[in-house]
C-alpha cells in the first residue's frame, strides 16, 4: 500500500513538473512572438497604437486647381486648424489626369456623407443644384474664393470681388504714364469668369477715368490653360505679335505671372513692359526682387485655410455662423519682398 502512494505521488509531481514546463515554454514562445512583432512594427515604419488620431469630423476642399501652390498652402493652413479642432480634412480637385468635374467631386462627398465641404465656385452647370442638395442631407457647405450667394451655402470666404478690382486697379494707375499706350489683362480658365469679368470692368474704368485714358488702349485676352505650357503658348505669342507686348501686363493667375516673367526676360523687353502679377511663389519674389515684376497681388492663403475650416466648425457646434469671412488682400512691391523672402525661408 505504501509502495503504491509513493508511485502515485512521483507521478503527481512528473505531471506537475510537465505542466509547469509547458507553461513556461509557452510564455517563453509568447515573448519572443510578442518581441518580433514589435521589432517588425518598428521595422515597418508603422505607428503604435497610442500614436493613432481619431477624428470626429471629415471636411473635404474642392478646388479647381488642386497643384497651385495658392491652394496648397490653403489647404495647409486648412490642415493644421481642421486638425487642433478634432476633425481631418481632405483635398480634391480637377486635374487634367483623374478627368472629373467639380459635380462628380461633389457627388463622391454627398455620397460618403462628409460632415463639411469648402467649395471654390465656378459656375459650373449643376453645381449649385449640388450645394443645395448637400446642405439638405445635414452636409455643411462654405464657397472659397469664389462665392454663390443664390445657393443654401452656409458661408463664403473670400476677397470681395470689387476690393479686389480696387487693389489691381490701384496698381495698374501707379504704372501708368504718357509713354503708356497698351494695357492688357490675361485672363485664365482656372479663375472664375464673374470674378475676372468684375475686375477687368474695374480696371478698365479706372483707365478710361485717368487722365491718360483716352490716349491707352485697353484689351482683355483669355489664357484657355490646361497647363502651364498653354501659358507659355498663349504669353510667348503675345511678345512675337508685330505689334509687340503691351506696357503693362496683368496676370490674374501664378502661372501666367511666372510665364510673363521669363517672356519679359526672353524677348529682352526688361524695363519695356511692367507686370501686375498675382501671388507669391519663389519664382515671382525673385522677379520682384529684380524689379522685372512690378508688384503682385496677394490672397492671404493660410487666412483663408484657417476661416474656411473655422465656419464649418462653428455651423457644426452652433448650427449658424457668420456669412462672409473676409481674407486679407496684400500687395508685394519691391519694397517689401525682402519680408517676404524672409517668410519662406523660415
Amino acid at each position: 500500500m505504501k509502495k503504491i502512494k509513493m508511485k502515485h505521488l512521483k507521478w503527481k509531481k512528473n505531471v506537475i513538473g510537465l505542466a509547469v514546463g509547458s507553461m513556461a515554454l509557452v510564455m517563453a514562445v509568447s515573448a519572443f512572438v510578442w518581441l518580433y512583432f514589435n521589432y517588425s512594427i518598428r521595422k515597418s515604419g508603422l505607428e503604435d497604437s497610442s500614436d493613432i488620431q481619431y477624428y470626429d469630423k471629415h471636411y473635404v476642399m474642392i478646388v479647381d486647381n488642386p497643384d497651385s501652390l495658392f491652394w496648397r498652402s490653403v489647404y495647409e493652413s486648412g490642415v493644421e486648424e481642421a486638425k487642433a479642432q478634432g476633425a481631418i480634412l481632405e483635398l480634391k480637385g480637377v486635374t487634367s489626369s483623374s478627368g472629373y468635374k467639380k459635380t462628380d467631386l461633389m457627388r463622391m462627398c454627398i455620397a460618403e456623407s462628409v460632415d463639411g465641404i469648402l467649395i471654390q465656385y465656378s459656375g459650373e452647370f449643376g453645381l449649385e443644384t449640388l450645394i443645395d442638395k448637400a446642405v439638405q442631407h445635414n452636409i455643411a457647405v462654405a464657397t472659397i474664393s469664389e462665392d454663390d450667394p443664390q445657393s443654401k451655402r452656409q458661408s463664403f470666404v473670400g476677397v470681395n470681388t470689387y476690393q479686389l478690382g480696387e487693389a489691381y486697379s490701384e496698381q495698374v494707375l501707379s504704372l501708368m504714364n504718357k509713354n503708356t499706350k497698351k494695357i492688357m489683362i490675361l485672363t485664365n480658365s482656372f479663375i472664375s469668369s464673374t470674378t475676372q469679368k468684375l475686375v477687368s470692368v474695374q480696371i478698365r474704368n479706372a483707365v478710361a477715368k485717368s487722365p491718360l485714358g483716352s490716349k491707352i488702349d485697353f484689351e482683355v485676352k483669355n489664357v484657355s490653360a490646361v497647363s502651364s505650357f498653354d501659358s507659355e503658348e498663349t504669353i510667348r505669342n503675345i511678345f512675337l505679335t508685330s505689334e509687340g507686348p503691351p506696357d503693362i501686363l496683368v496676370c490674374l493667375d501664378e502661372t501666367d505671372t511666372e510665364c510673363a516673367y521669363q517672356a519679359v526676360i526672353d524677348y529682352n523687353e526688361v524695363g519695356q513692359v511692367s507686370i501686375v502679377g498675382y501671388y507669391t511663389t519663389p519664382t515671382i519674389l525673385e522677379g520682384i526682387q529684380k524689379g522685372i515684376i512690378s508688384m503682385s497681388v496677394e490672397l492671404d492663403a493660410q487666412q483663408m485655410g484657417k476661416s474656411a475650416v473655422d465656419a464649418l466648425v462653428e455651423y457644426g457646434k452652433e448650427g449658424r455662423v457668420s456669412e462672409y469671412f473676409s481674407v486679407d488682400v496684400n500687395i508685394i512691391t519691391p519694397h517689401n519682398v525682402e519680408d517676404y523672402l524672409k517668410q519662406n525661408e523660415e
